[in-house]
């Protein structure tokens, strides 16, 4: 055979690749989007993940469904999206864990570099919670009180490399106290245990403590941000608590699959900056107490992440974490 021929029947095999592929880029999304929720229904990452949806689903004029998937400290759901397709049809909606599950584990399912971050979602202070039939209103009177019960106050986290998992070893250090840790599958079950009496201690934010607290079900103790949250002005930071090293910023994130194209990616990453921007949606989400003033773009999303690792693993290290 000629080898002209040869050569030329490869390169139109090439280009009509090319082809299709820029004709996937440019005609996403041209059917349904799934995001996997690593997190329980009803739960603080869900309710944001809904808002998005909604907001996403409007924007690029296809449905944007949610799939919850929660359990092993977001490992179920981040295993779910990194095994899936990098066509932008499937992504994750993950937490603290996304980053800090594979400095915890010996073995991943997957590495973390099988998920690209594409936006920051939500962003609040981590709000620590406590039963009201033990009348603990404060830092001081937590750490006395587990001081005259030594192994018997109780933190439920939402698993192993959660950001409630990080906030209780660092409220064991700052108090030198020692907790027992209870895992549930996410942090709204954890919360809803302060409140059944079934733990003493919990950590989360928006509407995963909030009607707790309002309905005097549980007593916030301390927010771990570096200022008050406007969505309890009452409660003290850790700092003004006098400990200052307990700071916690529980935030949410989308991500895609190792391989996405980058122009899908920073399709989304600009369709939802440009909902955070819209008055009637920031409203939604300032409801649930999201700090809007933390919104970023993809590439600073990309180093809030990398401080967060450095921050993080030096605690992991410090702590001899490790998962059970």
């Amino acid at each position: 055979m000629n080898r002209n021929w040869v050569r030329c029947g490869v390169t139109a095999a090439c280009l009509i690749g090319v082809s299709v592929h820029l004709h996937a880029q440019s005609s996403w999304p041209d059917r349904p989007i799934r995001i996997v929720v690593a997190s329980t229904s009803g739960g603080a990452l869900d309710a944001t993940t809904r808002v998005y949806a909604e907001g996403l689903a409007k924007a690029l004029k296809q449905p944007v469904m949610v799939d919850n998937r929660p359990g092993a400290g977001g490992i179920i759901a981040a295993e779910t999206v990194a095994r899936s397709a990098p066509d932008g049809y499937t992504l994750l909606s993950g937490a603290n864990g996304v980053i800090t599950n594979a400095m915890l584990r010996d073995k991943m399912p997957y590495a973390e570099a099988d998920l690209l971050p594409v936006a920051l979602l939500d962003a609040q202070p981590s709000v620590l919670i406590a039963d009201p039939k033990l009348n603990i209103g404060s830092l001081k009177e937590l750490q006395s009180y587990a001081r005259g019960h030594p192994g018997s106050v109780t933190y439920g986290t939402a698993g192993t490399g959660t950001s409630s998992h990080f906030f209780a070893v660092m409220l064991q250090g700052a108090l030198g106290v020692q907790l027992t840790l209870v895992p549930y599958k996410g942090p709204s079950d954890a919360a809803v245990a302060v409140a059944g009496g079934q733990v003493t201690l919990a950590s989360g934010t928006g509407l995963g403590v909030i009607p707790l607290i309002s309905s005097k079900k549980a007593v916030a103790i301390a927010s771990a941000g570096d200022k008050r949250w406007t969505a309890l002005p009452n409660v003290p930071t850790t700092a003004e608590a006098g400990f200052p090293a307990v700071r916690v910023v529980q935030w949410g994130g989308l991500f895609a699959p190792k391989g996405t194209p980058a122009a899908v990616m920073d399709r989304l990453g600009s369709e939802i900056l440009a909902l955070t921007q819209n008055n009637e949606f920031r409203a939604r989400l300032e409801k649930s107490g999201s700090d809007l003033s933390l919104h970023m773009t993809r590439p600073e999303f990309e180093h809030f992440l990398q401080e967060q690792r450095r921050t993080l693993s030096k605690l992991a290290r410090d702590n001899n974490m490790k998962a059970e």
